[in-house]
């Protein structure tokens, strides 16, 4: 339990830096899809599950897409409770 915990810390820790300036980065969108790969526990249901699944399927392309940005920006935004731009 204490490894969920930490592992839930660090990822909240993760999404709110990249939060800090309202945008979702390119870097920090793949930063976020590498840590997820292996923090399998972290997507097994729910938000944490739903961002995964983006990440992995915006960067079958190689590129991320404006669109694509603002859906992960939201997903990233009510795991943290902020309310949507």
């Amino acid at each position: 339990m204490h490894a969920e915990r930490k592992a839930a810390r660090e990822m909240l820790a993760m999404v709110r830096a990249t939060l800090q300036d309202g945008k979702v980065h390119e870097e920090e969108a793949e930063s976020l899809r590498v840590w997820l790969k292996y923090h399998p526990d972290m997507v097994v249901t729910g938000l944490g599950k739903e961002i995964a699944e983006k990440l992995v399927a915006v960067f079958e392309d190689r590129r991320i897409t404006q669109r694509e940005r603002k859906e992960i920006l939201v997903l990233l935004q009510e795991l943290v409770g902020q309310d949507p731009e």
